[in-house]
């Protein structure tokens, strides 16, 4: 496996899997999560916002979520960690 650290936009390579980091930007300890991608892609925003508005992935320690077939990214999986 070939692991590649790319500084562009996500939107214009094909890749096997990208990960893409998120973080809970809730300020109150008590508050609701607010999970915010860390990426500036639109098209990356574009692909897990179904699943980030859902509240199902809430960007806690450790947690993972993986969408197949990430739509409007040549990626074949989008990792959110």
């Amino acid at each position: 496996m070939d692991t590649k650290l790319l500084f562009q936009d996500a939107a214009g390579f094909a890749t096997p899997m990208l990960a893409v980091f998120a973080v809970d930007i809730a300020t109150a300890v008590d508050a609701d999560p607010l999970p915010a991608l860390l990426s500036t892609s639109d098209a990356v925003t574009n692909a897990a916002a179904k699943v980030m508005a859902s509240g199902e992935f809430k960007a806690t320690l450790g947690e993972t979520l993986l969408l197949h077939s990430p739509s409007g990214l040549k990626a074949e999986r989008l990792l959110l960690v």
